[in-house]
């Protein structure tokens, strides 16, 4: 979505793509929030089944791993995109870089056993309020170290100027002159591709559990297949 905007709005202007890329964030956050609240206030969360299990599994599968790529471009302090190539594997590799990425990794890992052990609610929200906190306790055990040389290290992300006051990152709002357009062209790139790709599988299937759901005959087949108890 970040580069379809500086695309629209041009490289030529990066307050407006900063601008317009938060809101369009934000704006879509808040319609899938709408969307899943209406789901469920109209009690039409059935309406999954009609899906195939696959295609759910990937979809869920691939957001996994896009979030988990955006975990390691984001730590490891990587130029746009991962690339799937070996420029790519000797910079996540460097001494300077290997740590940025490899301790967020060791450290989701320990939550997956934490988890396991123990599965209190509040187990997640109070594990990555103590992160920080082991964090700067390490970082206060290490001599004629702070926070300048973490910013310069990749380790913490850097402060914005001392003369702006803290409301500046509001103002950036007012730049986004181009989202609603930019919005309908990203609705139907993704929505053009995700269509013309899935609608004929999904569709086919979403028709026949409609009509096994509605039709004798296609019960009755199915009970005859199952086995029976006795």
């Amino acid at each position: 979505m970040a580069f379809a905007i500086m695309q629209e709005v041009g490289e030529d202007n990066p307050k407006s793509v900063v601008a317009t890329t938060i809101l369009a964030f934000s704006i879509s956050s808040i319609i899938t929030g709408l969307v899943f609240f209406s789901l469920g206030a109209l009690r039409l969360g059935e309406l999954i089944g009609f899906f195939p299990r696959h295609i759910l599994v990937g979809c869920i599968g691939g957001v996994g791993w896009f979030l988990f790529v955006t975990g390691i471009e984001v730590s490891a302090r990587l130029e746009g995109n991962l690339a799937y190539n070996l420029t790519t594997l000797k910079a996540l590799i460097r001494p300077d870089t290997l740590p940025l990425w490899l301790v967020p990794l060791a450290l989701a890992v320990l939550l997956m056993f934490v988890q396991r052990r123990w599965t209190h609610p509040l187990v997640v929200p109070l594990y990555f309020m103590s992160m920080p906190v082991v964090f700067y306790l390490v970082v206060l055990a290490i001599p004629n170290f702070g926070v300048v040389e973490l910013r310069k290290t990749g380790w913490v992300f850097n402060a914005p100027e001392a003369d702006q006051p803290w409301w500046h990152f509001y103002t950036l709002y007012g730049t986004s002159s181009r989202i609603l357009t930019l919005m309908g062209r990203l609705q139907r790139d993704k929505l053009g591709c995700v269509g013309t790709s899935l609608s004929s599988h999904v569709g086919t299937h979403f028709l026949r559990h409609f009509a096994c759901a509605h039709q004798r005959p296609c019960s009755r087949r199915i009970n005859r297949r199952r086995p029976s108890r006795r």
